[in-house]
C-alpha cells in the first residue's frame, strides 16, 4: 500500500505519512506527478490509507480487507475517479461528482475523490470543481492529478495541498 512509496518518493510519502497517523488531511490535494510513472498507483495508495478505518499504511497490518479489494476494482461507493471524457474533464463529470458525494456515506467512511489529468479540465469543469473545494465538507478528501500544475486553475491551485513527486527519470 502506501509504504511501498517510502523509499522512491521519500518527500512525499513523510509529508502524507504524518497527515494519516494524525488523521488531519487536507481536504484537497495537488499531486504534481512531475512525469513520475506510477503517480496514480501512489495516490491510489494514498487513498486507501485515507479510506482506511484503521489507518493503515502497508499490507503487512492490513489483512487485504474486502474494502481495499472493491477500491481496486473501482468498485467502493466512497471512492470516486474522474478521467478525461474524450479530450477534456467536462462541467457535467464535476457536477455528477458532487451529487454522488452529496449522499452521505451510509457507513460513516470518509469519502475520496480523484480527478486524474486535473489539468485538462474545461474552464466550466475548473469553475465548479472550484466552487466545490471553496466549501469543502467533512470527511470528503479530494486528490487532484497533474503533470504540469502550472494549467490549474490558480484559485483552484491555492485551495489545494501541493505535493510534488519526484520524478525517477
Amino acid at each position: 500500500m502506501f509504504d511501498d512509496f517510502s523509499l522512491c518518493q521519500k518527500v512525499a510519502y513523510n509529508i502524507l505519512r504524518k497527515s494519516i497517523l494524525k488523521g488531519t488531511y487536507s481536504h484537497a490535494y495537488l499531486i504534481n506527478t512531475n512525469g513520475y510513472s506510477k503517480g496514480f498507483d501512489f495516490v491510489k495508495a494514498l487513498s486507501k490509507s485515507i479510506l482506511c478505518p484503521q489507518n493503515f499504511l502497508n499490507n503487512d497490518n492490513c489483512n487485504m480487507c474486502g474494502q481495499c479489494n472493491l477500491i481496486d476494482n473501482d468498485s467502493f461507493p466512497e471512492f470516486k475517479v474522474i478521467d478525461c471524457d474524450g479530450l477534456w474533464i467536462k462541467k457535467e463529470q464535476i457536477l455528477t461528482l458532487q451529487k454522488e458525494l452529496s449522499l452521505k456515506s451510509s457507513n460513516d467512511f470518509n469519502q475520496v475523490y480523484i480527478i486524474k489529468e486535473a489539468n485538462k479540465m474545461n474552464s466550466n469543469a475548473a469553475n465548479s470543481l472550484l466552487k466545490f473545494i471553496e466549501e469543502p465538507e467533512d470527511g470528503i478528501y479530494g486528490i487532484l492529478i497533474t503533470n504540469d500544475r502550472k494549467q490549474i486553475l490558480p484559485t483552484i491551485l491555492s485551495r489545494c495541498n501541493l505535493i510534488s513527486l519526484k520524478s525517477l527519470k
